[in-house]
């Protein structure tokens, strides 16, 4: 921000309070609102089928009965959390979506932390748009593990960016516990794994090939084609593999995740029809990768590269997830090994009944065993090599991951099913593709509709921090790290800048940030579109970058309004009036081109059409006259505006006219040249405006209106976002108009308790009512969610088909 901005910020509160800044003041109220809008109304709406799932079986955890990590249902972290929050306050609705929103908060709160690398403005910025994200505030009140994601990802990323900064051991225990809460919540952290990784790898590969490597040049060059090769090949097989991609779609009635949690999970054939092909194109191009290596060893130099950060984060962040990996080896040697991967703790035990192998050990056990050990001892080799205190972090991962995944060693076969059956089962699942969304669900449907100003904000970053790269070095992107010949190694770096957000920091951090959380956005929403099962919590994967980067860009925008000859309160007015114009020429506009336009008559509906013309076009004129004062300093950017303004009539005139274009020129009714004129004045409009815009453009420099336009456009999108969020979250709660839920319950549910609760109580005193609910299949009837509010009734029981026994139960519940 400019230096007034920035002045503003610093200021305390008040003289006698001068150790609250302005800043900090303003992040206290944005974390107040988190409060409010997370909390507020937290019980009233019914348990979904998901969330039903979690919160039973957490329940039961909660009773003592243990729990088996299950991977349909997710990571264990969740359930462990729940069952923690009913110990403390009980069990109801509100105490089951605690942990979510304690998350979801700590999400928001996280960003103050991200003003080293967003600006002081931009983390404010970015906070606020967290509160507001219709998606971030729905599901940060949802039993589900988007939260613990979201918190986990934004951790990540944080600890990326400190660690490519200062290096220091401290933010390599940030990453693993970045990590742990994401294996341990969900899948989707193989996605942030693989991003991360692929990142650090092109970042670290720009790094070591800035400048041909002195008295190694040679090395250097075949560094280059080996690792060309081994892309270009790995890249084939998995352009190949998208080329020859396809899942059989399942029934409309088989959307929703499996309702019984407690049926064994098909493992179905995955294997496509050039599955040798991409083998051995993925063979050869690590062989490939495997020989750059080699070459960059011997050119570089082993100490260089062990020196240099974002090789350490490489290390770490690979040698965590590869025995996770065990899947693939698994599979890919099925047809000769004859074995599976275990999913469930069923399946798991079903391996200790195979024939024996070696001393008496069963064989499928003692097979897939033997996998995950060569993994673990491959992950250990390279990460001691690389640096002989790796062990701490990667120690504390595997403990918690264990400890939890295991339920603090009740269930052994939980370590098997964390370690294999996660990865295994929701490979599988992209194939099924639940849901049957289309691949264009996210682009085209989910944020369009919900996450509109993230995406145009972030868009606006983009701009705004390629114009500002390309006026510094190229190299830039690539960070200020240091010169891993001149520096030791990491472990003993001890020092960082002193201030956090030091603009001089802020700088040198900037190709980082943006090109982290520019891949960030990019990445996950292709990531999240390719993959097989599209369903909208997922959009929340998309959300949180693109905020990030939107806070950034946002800010960025603010620091070039130029404050010189425009006050505070006027550029407010500049800002609200330039709003009232947007809205009234909107209004004018269509009125003009509605159903019943204006000037056509005297009778009733004429004249209110008149009307509905007349005010907005007065106002709007009253409102760009105002602007013109306001900004009479600043006339060329009005200019520039308005030019645009006009274009874009013309342009829109121009393409409207042209699809209205008849098929038969020649036809009787047709008003002769009519069309052909309208299109022949838009198109002059549109030229028109462009031209001008182009000699403008020499003489404009840095205008202040055109940027007041974007910020009253931004703030217009604001209020709407607010509205989309107000919708979901407090209105639509309970019913399934809106896009952003699936599987969704209903205001019948809870309905359908009171009057069981009331009925109970009058009948036997308690909760001893005689009742059945339908489980019929396939999809077991209404047992989800009604196996969780039936928990505490004590005469329930289910059926299939109903029976004469059904006589005996006072209160029934079916299936709609």
């Amino acid at each position: 921000m400019n230096t007034e901005t920035k002045n503003w910020l610093d200021r305390p509160i008040h003289p006698l309070l001068p150790q609250i800044k302005n800043d900090i003041f303003l992040f206290s109220i944005i974390i107040l609102l988190a409060f409010i809008t997370r909390f507020y109304d937290l019980e009233t709406r019914a348990m979904s089928h998901d969330e039903s799932l979690h919160t039973y079986f957490s329940w039961l955890l909660y009773r003592g009965q243990g729990y088996q990590h299950n991977p349909m249902m997710h990571g264990p972290l969740q359930f462990h959390l729940l069952s923690l929050s009913y110990f403390l306050f009980g069990v109801t609705d509100f105490t089951s979506r605690i942990p979510s929103v304690i998350f979801s908060i700590a999400t928001v709160w996280i960003v103050w932390y991200w003003r080293r690398y967003l600006g002081k403005a931009g983390a404010l910025i970015a906070a606020f748009l967290m509160v507001i994200s219709p998606y971030m505030l729905y599901y940060g009140r949802y039993v589900r593990n988007e939260s613990f994601a979201g918190l986990s990802g934004i951790l990540m990323l944080f600890a990326i960016l400190r660690y490519l900064e200062a290096g220091k051991k401290r933010y390599l225990y940030l990453v693993s516990l970045s990590l742990v809460i994401h294996f341990t919540a969900k899948e989707t952290a193989f996605i942030y794994a693989a991003q991360a990784l692929i990142f650090l790898a092109t970042y670290f590969v720009a790094q070591v090939t800035r400048r041909p490597w002195v008295g190694a040049e040679t090395n250097y060059r075949a560094f280059i084609i080996f690792l060309s090769l081994g892309l270009l090949l790995v890249g084939s097989a998995l352009g190949y593999g998208l080329f020859i991609h396809g899942g059989a779609t399942i029934t409309g009635t088989e959307t929703a995740s499996p309702a019984n949690p407690e049926m064994p999970v098909s493992m179905q054939d995955a294997q496509s029809p050039g599955e040798t092909v991409i083998s051995i194109l993925v063979l050869v191009g690590i062989l490939a990768l495997g020989g750059a290596f080699i070459y960059l060893i011997t050119g570089y130099g082993w100490e260089n590269i062990r020196n240099n950060y974002s090789f350490g984060l490489l290390i770490l962040i690979g040698t965590i997830v590869l025995p996770m990996l065990a899947p693939f080896p698994i599979k890919f040697l099925e047809k000769w090994l004859q074995v599976s991967i275990p999913t469930t703790a069923g399946e798991v035990t079903a391996l200790y009944s195979s024939s024996d192998f070696l001393l008496g050990l069963p064989r499928d056990i003692t097979v897939i065993g033997t996998i995950i050990v060569l993994l673990f001892i491959l992950s250990s080799i390279v990460g001691l090599l690389w640096n002989r205190e790796w062990w701490r972090p990667y120690l504390f991962f595997w403990a918690v991951f264990i400890v939890l995944y295991t339920t603090v060693f009740t269930n052994s076969s939980g370590f098997f099913t964390g370690l294999t059956g996660s990865l295994g089962y929701w490979l599988v699942q992209q194939g099924v593709e639940r849901g049957s969304q289309p691949w264009y669900y996210y682009i085209a449907i989910q944020i369009p509709i919900y996450e509109f100003l993230p995406v145009l904000g972030g868009l606006l970053a983009i701009y705004l921090g390629f114009h500002k790269l390309s006026a510094k070095n190229p190299s830039s992107l690539l960070g200020d790290n240091p010169d891993p010949e001149k520096e030791s190694n990491n472990s003993s770096i001890e020092n960082e800048p002193a201030s956090i957000t030091n603009p001089d920091s802020l700088e040198r951090n900037f190709g980082n940030t943006f090109g982290l959380l520019v891949w960030w956005s990019i990445s996950s929403i292709i990531a999240l579109s390719y993959a097989g099962e599209r369903m909208p919590w997922l959009t929340y994967h998309m959300t949180w970058p693109m905020i990030l980067l939107a806070g950034w860009g946002i800010a960025e925008l603010i620091k070039k309004v130029k404050c010189e000859n425009l006050s505070p309160t006027r550029l407010f007015l500049s800002i609200a009036t330039t709003g009232l114009v947007i809205i009234t020429v909107y209004q004018s506009i269509s009125a003009l081109t509605g159903i019943t336009p204006p000037f056509q008559g005297k009778n009733l509906a004429n004249l209110e059409a008149t009307n509905a013309f007349l005010l907005p076009a007065v106002v709007a004129i009253i409102s760009i006259t105002a602007l013109f004062y306001l900004l009479k300093e600043d006339l060329t950017g009005l200019i520039v505006v308005a030019l645009i303004a006009l274009f874009s009539i013309g342009l829109i005139g121009s393409i409207t006219t042209a699809i209205s274009f008849p098929a038969n020129p020649l036809a009787e009714d047709r008003s002769p040249l009519s069309i052909e004129i309208r299109l022949a004045i838009t198109i002059l409009i549109s030229l028109g405006s462009l031209i001008g815009l182009f000699f403008i453009k020499k003489s404009a420099g840095n205008t202040t209106f055109p940027i007041i336009v974007v910020m009253t456009f931004l703030a217009c999108l604001t209020v709407l976002t607010v509205r989309a969020s107000f919708r979901a979250a407090y209105k639509n709660y309970d019913s399934a108009e809106e896009y952003l839920v699936y599987a969704h319950g209903a205001p019948g549910i809870k309905q359908v308790m009171a009057q069981a609760k009331e009925i109970s109580n009058r009948t036997t005193g308690g909760m001893g009512l005689a009742m059945a609910y339908d489980a019929s299949a396939p999809d077991t009837g209404v047992s989800w969610p009604f196996v969780w509010y039936l928990r505490d009734y004590t005469n329930q029981r289910s059926f299939d088909q109903p029976t004469k026994s059904l006589r005996e139960s006072v209160f029934v519940i079916v299936d709609a």
